[in-house]
């Protein structure tokens, strides 16, 4: 309700940027203006205000919005879960398949006085295609630590609960500091998150990334620290005013 109807405007527009370039749309004035349809020095000043307000960050030479963030790290989580359980229903599948064509059955010796066929193309063909799927298609997967993918990440693992002991790494708590948190506010939201995760039930009570999931906590308990800050100064501007 503190956006006038151009900043608001160009919010929603730089939020549905954000959503379809998965997070990694670029600090670029002259791109998000052509796409505002606006000059150059309006989106300039707009931007300025969407930071004063908190609505929209910059981090890495990228514009970021916490909910958007939040909502794609969620989504990208759950693709990655659909892709690992469709790799053991393939694999699954893969095996009933030859259980059922009976490719595990040992092949028959020819008797010594007979002899071998010269094999005809079809059953060169089947040959190599029990080949395959023996050696290849649906042979047991290598350990998930040696498996990588395109860009060399490990694949993602099942989700698991959160530990009593678990701690967050030393370099996210020093991002945690620099986002503008105290040592006693992140001491406070560590123990928050704990409570909470700890008690929580249900499928979502799993993550495949812990670390992942205590950094989106802290983000958004800066984020709402900025905005009660940003609404104090707004109430304190008024109360001077009158």
């Amino acid at each position: 309700m503190c956006l006038t109807l151009e900043e608001r405007g160009a919010y929603n527009t730089i939020l549905d940027l954000i959503y379809s370039h998965a997070n990694n749309l670029l600090d670029d004035d002259r791109f998000i203006a052509g796409w505002l349809r606006c000059d150059l020095r309006v989106w300039r000043r707009i931007k300025l205000r969407l930071i004063e307000l908190g609505k929209i960050e910059l981090r890495d030479g990228l514009i970021m919005n916490f909910r958007a963030t939040s909502e794609i790290d969620e989504a990208l989580g759950r693709a990655a879960s659909v892709q690992e359980l469709n790799r053991i229903k393939g694999i699954k599948s893969g095996i009933a398949r030859r259980k059922n064509n009976g490719l595990d059955e040992p092949p028959v010796e020819p008797k010594s006085n007979t002899p071998t066929p010269t094999p005809t193309p079809i059953e060169e063909k089947k040959d190599s295609l029990r080949e395959y799927k023996e050696n290849g298609a649906c042979a047991p997967s290598p350990p998930k630590e040696v498996l990588k993918n395109r860009n060399g990440a490990k694949p993602p693992k099942a989700g698991t609960r959160l530990s009593e002991d678990w701690l967050p790494l030393d370099d996210d708590a020093d991002k945690v500091v620099a986002w503008g948190l105290t040592d006693e506010e992140l001491r406070y939201e560590h123990e928050q998150f704990m409570a909470y995760w700890l008690a929580k039930t249900g499928k979502d009570a799993t993550k495949l990334n812990w670390d992942l999931t205590w950094q989106k906590w802290m983000r958004k308990a800066a984020h709402d620290k900025r905005e009660k800050q940003h609404r104090e100064k707004a109430w304190k501007a008024v109360q001077k005013h009158h």
